[in-house]
């Protein structure tokens, strides 16, 4: 069995931005217990009502790729838009008000910050995320392949109070990683983040991930460095589009079209070794 997500804390509570100490006395917790995989996934994307993310995610779900390929998942829009009619899998988005967001800060980003808290609100008050080890918020447009995610937190233990920094920028959004523990952490002191005077000034400069990266360090959720989850140009200079989907790595990061998330998820499964070949623990 393992340790409970406060045990597993192990740490002092932490000032940061605010100077509100977190400890892991304030967090309401769910030992993972052994009849649940640790390594087991709850996936989910944020959609746009409009433009190519319907139509993709459309197809992955026929093809049971990405996120519908993890062990749980949830699709969220402004409304409750039917993504796939079946009949065999029905889709239908599960509405979370409007995802309008202004554009702007000193790289013309998407500021979306509020609609991504409201995003993680929901998550949280549908508690389908407790029933698994690790969540995942995934793009659409990121080239998500879970099995070799499972690969990755095998190494690490779901109830840490802890999420996995993907990029040596720090944590980007394409893909967001977050134990069970780390997730209780969230859920529990969400409201000290989105108080914080620094996290919301920053609200009108950068985007989601931003605040993510930086609520964590002020909630007292460990970071843990894993740099095979996210090959982008922004991380490490790497630059998939351009040079394939090759890497080895869990994630990749930007294929708005069809066409090319296709193709480079096809690059990137040429890459293993045959399912007879892989040695099991």
């Amino acid at each position: 069995a393992f340790p409970s997500a406060a045990a597993a804390a192990g740490a002092p509570g932490y000032a940061g931005y605010g100077g509100a100490a977190v400890t892991e006395a304030m967090y309401t917790t769910i030992t993972f217990t052994t009849t649940m995989r640790p390594d087991s996934l709850f996936c989910f994307a944020l959609m746009m009502p409009h433009g190519y993310e319907k139509d993709l995610i459309h197809q992955l779900h026929q093809k049971g790729e990405s996120l519908f390929a993890c062990d749980g998942f949830t699709v969220l829009s402004e409304t409750d838009i039917v993504i796939d009619p079946g009949p065999s899998a029905r889709l239908v988005a599960e509405p979370m008000g409007s995802m309008k967001c202004e554009y702007g800060g000193p790289f013309k980003l998407a500021l979306n910050t509020d609609v991504f808290i409201k995003a993680w609100r929901h998550i949280f008050d549908d508690g389908k995320f407790l029933k698994f080890g690790w969540t995942v918020k995934v793009d659409p447009d990121c080239v998500f392949l879970p099995s070799r995610l499972r690969e990755e937190v095998r190494k690490y233990n779901p109830n840490d109070v802890s999420y996995l920094n993907n990029c040596d920028q720090g944590l980007h959004g394409p893909i967001e990683v977050l134990s069970l523990g780390g997730m209780q952490a969230f859920r529990d002191s969400l409201n000290i983040c989105t108080s914080d005077k620094k996290l919301t000034d920053e609200k009108s400069t950068g985007g989601e991930d931003v605040f993510l990266r930086h609520c964590m360090t002020l909630i007292n959720v460990k970071k843990v460095d894993n740099f095979k989850l996210l090959s982008e140009q922004a991380c490490f200079w790497e630059d998939p589009v351009k040079n394939g989907c090759t890497s080895g790595k869990v994630s990749f990061h930007p294929f708005k079209k069809p066409d090319l998330y296709f193709k480079c998820l096809d690059q990137a499964k040429a890459q293993e070794p045959p399912a007879s070949s892989k040695t099991t623990s």
